[in-house]
């Protein structure tokens, strides 16, 4: 009976005194910390995942080991503040020196293709940039349109009317405050159809293109690991483009581009 007893104990003991096996907690992967605007129907924070752009973006730093926190506001603010190195970088970006001269550029994200929208009452076509001398341009703040087209915007030979977003320029162009107006034809489709639909159908574009580049992911030199940040992204970005989902992201936004049909 004493060794039944004794036994009983010892079991008690380890039962008390055993350390607990407590479930393994998830391991946190790195945050990148991005700004993010609207520019759809590559990116908005309206459209599921923050549009396809945001999601391969996200999904590449996935695969390299990151989660993603986005920063919605506008392009100029994020622009600023990535460049200051309040937030990690700022995606979906073309190229400029002083771009690169603060900021490490990621592989391409895609591709984009700037026409020039107007009215179909009133088309402008043209087949050089100097046809578009007296022609009065909307400009978006923060964008570039080329190296041609921002010089000649920078001394004067071109007369431009800013706004501060995209959407802003739509509305001047319907209204008849400016005659044309330089925009990516795929946002050009899906802001038409998202913010004037009964009127979209009134603006057209010249087949001419004014500017075709590489939009990228931005990092911030403010880190001190921005290129190695950029190459573990970029692997990230190829292994998808090598299983072919990083086509499959984007594909969805062949079906917005603007019929530019002006001759």
């Amino acid at each position: 009976m004493n060794s039944r007893r004794r036994f009983a104990a010892a079991l008690f003991i380890l039962a008390v005194f055993a350390p607990i096996q407590l479930p393994a907690a998830p391991i946190e992967r790195p945050l990148i910390r991005l700004t993010n605007g609207e520019w759809p129907p590559w990116m908005s924070e309206r459209l599921p995942e923050g549009g396809p752009v945001s999601q391969l973006v996200r999904e590449a730093w996935a695969e390299a080991g990151f989660a993603v926190k986005w920063g919605w506001m506008p392009w100029a603010r994020g622009y600023a503040l990535a460049a200051a190195g309040a937030w990690d970088g700022t995606t979906g970006w073309s190229r400029t020196p002083a771009r690169e001269r603060a900021f490490v550029y990621s592989a391409p994200l895609f591709e984009g293709e700037t026409v020039l929208l107007s009215r179909r009452d009133k088309p402008v076509t043209w087949r050089t940039v100097d046809d578009l001398r007296g022609v009065r341009l909307g400009v978006t703040l923060s964008y570039t349109y080329g190296t041609t087209i921002d010089s000649m915007i920078a001394s004067g030979a071109l007369l431009t009317d800013p706004a501060p977003d995209d959407t802003t320029n739509l509305q001047k162009l319907l209204a008849g405050r400016i005659d044309a107006f330089p925009l990516e034809r795929h946002v050009a489709g899906a802001l038409l159809q998202q913010a004037f639909p009964r009127q979209a159908h009134l603006i057209g574009c010249s087949p001419t293109l004014l500017r075709r580049a590489t939009y990228h992911l931005l990092l911030t030199r403010k880190r001190p690991d921005a290129q190695a940040l950029a190459e573990q992204f970029n692997a990230g970005l190829a292994r998808l483009i090598e299983r072919g989902r990083a086509a499959a992201i984007l594909d969805v936004v062949k079906r917005s581009a603007l019929r530019c049909d002006f001759r």
